[in-house]
């Protein structure tokens, strides 16, 4: 008996319209579309409306792909889960553990200590770094941000949501790969596999059709130009669109971008206990507890960026929503089943 679907689209509509949301909501359940819809402005000034092939970027939702990027280099037989991080690139940090693994990286389990700490999305909104954003190109260029600081706990003795991890791991694509982090990302991941318009680009340089991020200040709605690193680090920064998305989510399931035994691996609980409201995380994603199986899901937050996306591989369902607005996606993702 199929699970009935509580989905009602005037809703949605209703509570777009309601909190002034910005973006695009792309609901998909069984292989039917149920809800696809853009609002509000890619660009504010010009009144350039946001449309379903608008480009938005998806902050932490990036790492997922930085986690695939580590997957493919696996596959290629280059290293392994388990390999000590250190033997792949060394960040010549002595206070960190020589015994963190990419698992750990992938998993939130290392202990190293986070140059960008996302607990507080207000702090974000007015984080400045003591190094000027505009000279993070590369995953390298990260390096005078990372503390040198204790280790938090052993590598592996629990779950710690950490940036400075991702941005690690970019380090070791770009070192192993022999190409920059954009290169390898936009090459391997998404032009291999048809996705022509996704990919890593500088604030002062965005493709065609992109949104961009805007946070409320005073009342009046700026640019968050200044309040993000230039281009993608590992952790956040990538763009995609609603159904460049989807692919890439089938494509993961039909193992085309990582072998099947990684898929696996990305989907299994890292750590025994669920690590926050009752979900647990895998590698490079979240699980959600759905009926008797685990969901997967990715998320983004920064400032003038939100952005949610789940698939389920059981019914063929998923969920796109984001916004270029700090909290956007979370004033109106009440409405969307989960």
């Amino acid at each position: 008996m199929k699970e009935k679907i509580n989905f009602s689209s005037s809703d949605v509509d209703r509570l777009c319209e309601e909190k002034k949301f910005s973006g695009v909501v792309y609901i998909v359940e069984e292989n039917s579309t149920m809800y696809s819809k853009a609002f509000g402005y890619a660009d504010i000034v010009e009144k350039r409306k946001n449309n379903m092939d608008t480009l938005f970027a998806i902050a932490s939702g990036t790492k997922f792909f930085t986690a695939l990027g580590i997957g493919i280099l696996i596959d290629r037989g280059l290293f392994a889960l388990d390999t000590p991080a250190k033997e792949l690139f060394d960040l010549n940090i002595n206070t960190y553990s020589d015994n963190i693994t990419i698992r750990h990286l992938l998993s939130h389990t290392s202990g190293m200590p986070d140059y960008y700490i996302e607990e507080d999305m207000q702090e974000l909104n007015n984080f400045e770094p003591e190094y000027p954003f505009y000279k993070l190109v590369s995953p390298k260029d990260y390096l005078v941000l990372f503390p040198h600081e204790a280790m938090k706990f052993h590598p592996g003795e629990r779950f710690e949501y950490n940036n400075s991890g991702f941005v690690y791991l970019a380090m070791i694509i770009q070192h192993i790969s022999g190409k920059s982090y954009k290169e390898f990302i936009e090459e391997e991941i998404f032009r291999k596999n048809g996705l022509t318009r996704s990919g890593i680009f500088p604030f002062n340089a965005l493709s065609p059709n992109t949104a961009w991020g805007y946070t409320l200040e005073c009342g009046n709605w700026k640019s968050n130009i200044y309040q993000l690193p230039i281009q993608a680090g590992g952790d956040g920064g990538i763009y995609t669109c609603a159904g460049e998305m989807k692919i890439i989510w089938e494509y993961f399931f039909k193992s085309k971008i990582i072998s099947a035994h990684l898929v696996n691996e990305f989907i299994t609980p890292q750590t025994a206990e669920s690590v926050e409201n009752g979900d647990y995380y895998g590698l490079g994603l979240w699980l959600r507890p759905k009926n008797n199986y685990l969901m997967p899901y990715i998320v983004g937050s920064d400032p003038g960026i939100s952005f949610m996306s789940s698939y389920d591989p059981y019914k063929s369902s998923y969920k796109f929503l984001v916004s270029n607005t700090t909290d956007g996606v979370w004033d109106v993702i009440s409405g969307v089943k989960q």
